[in-house]
């Protein structure tokens, strides 16, 4: 539950970097990834850190315990990479029209000038 803490607090603290968040997305997605073979090895290797057998064949303990909340962080960040997307598409659409209302009113001035 630590490391899923640990993952969305980071998220929170890096809004605005973007790079941080890609190598934070592609680790949490590779592990995510890598679940079915972390829970083979924890089916194979279970004694030397549990007193039970969680590792199923079906992944079950591995999903819910690790690769769900990951899933969800990875979502997190995705939805933050959506609105910020869209905050920068209004951004740019709102200087495309100060541009163009700008070379009209120069065209307009330079028209007035000659007549």
């Amino acid at each position: 539950m630590a490391l899923h803490a640990l993952c969305f607090a980071t998220i929170l603290l890096t809004r605005k970097y973007t790079n941080i968040q890609i190598v934070l997305f592609c680790t949490l997605s590779g592990i995510a990834l890598l679940s079915e073979r972390i829970n083979k090895l924890g089916a194979k290797h279970w004694r030397l850190f549990s007193s039970e057998q969680y590792f199923d064949s079906y992944g079950l303990f591995i999903m819910v315990i690790l690769s769900g909340p990951m899933m969800v962080n990875c979502l997190i960040l995705v939805i933050i990479w959506l609105i910020e997307a869209g905050q920068l598409l209004i951004k740019t659409k709102r200087r495309q029209l100060l541009h163009l209302k700008d070379e009209s009113q120069t065209e307009t001035d330079k028209k007035d000038k000659t007549e």
